[in-house]
């Protein structure tokens, strides 16, 4: 499942420098679990060039923020909980297979912030990945 999501993303042809891929899929690509959907966290302008396609659904969240979601992927034009610098975040993705993804580092500090008993299962797959 986690290859044709990405197929997903790659085929809405989001330009480079403009979207960064978080949530599990920078975990999905290298292979640490399947992933049941794709985060896209994008600049402001493209999120509201999406949000004029009447095959994206606009949301509000219960933490309040605005998302798009068109069947397995949703779109965000910034990231919870805590405080995220959505330019940098885009600015030191790690390119993977042709598309951008959020460093471990960052999935790291987010799945620490939430620490719900999944984000702990992660966070135990990350540290196996990176050999810790």
């Amino acid at each position: 499942m986690t290859r044709a999501l990405l197929e997903q993303v790659r085929n809405l042809q989001i330009p480079l420098g403009s979207y960064v891929l978080f949530g599990s899929a920078p975990m999905g690509v290298r292979g640490m679990r399947e992933i049941k959907g794709v985060d896209i966290v994008v600049i402001p302008e493209v999120f509201e060039d999406f949000k004029k396609k009447p095959d994206w659904v606009f949301e509000i969240k219960p933490n309040g923020s605005e998302c798009l979601r068109q069947g397995s992927l949703e779109m965000f034009h910034g990231w919870w909980p805590g405080e995220w610098d959505v330019a940098k975040l885009i600015a030191e993705a790690d390119l993977l297979e042709g598309l951008p993804f959020v460093r471990l580092e960052e999935v790291k500090r987010w799945k620490q912030m939430r620490n719900s008993d999944k984000d702990k299962v992660d966070l135990q797959l990350i540290a196996s990945y990176q050999g810790l």
